[in-house]
């Protein structure tokens, strides 16, 4: 729970890869690109579902938080920043960030349309 501006909120659970595989919102895989502090997709700075976790570079063998890989990525680019939310940087092929798709996911739970 944390102090909202005029009452006790509870905080939303953090965004969970594994949960969004399990409904079938993203796969195993499937191939993910960070963007930059003003949404502009970083060339070459990509990764990989792999379960609860993504795996940096195309070979796979390095399994990261979204957050670790993407503070890692964005300070090759210069960007500077002792915390990094990964999912509001990590975005599918369609442009949909990680944090637009649980956000969608914790809504359908909250409405009872995920089991």
């Amino acid at each position: 729970i944390v102090n909202g501006p005029n009452k006790l909120e509870r905080k939303k659970p953090k965004a969970n890869l594994g949960a969004l595989v399990a409904r079938g919102v993203v796969t195993i895989g499937q191939k993910l690109y960070l963007h930059d502090y003003q949404g502009r997709r970083i060339p070459g700075a990509e990764a990989y579902i792999g379960g609860h976790g993504i795996f940096s570079g195309p070979d796979k063998r390095r399994l990261c938080s979204m957050s670790d890989l993407a503070q890692e990525l964005l300070k090759e680019e210069g960007y500077q920043s002792d915390s990094v939310r990964g999912p509001w940087h990590w975005y599918t092929e369609d442009g949909r960030s990680i944090t637009e798709l649980w956000g969608e996911y914790l809504a359908e739970k909250v409405s009872g349309r995920a089991s």
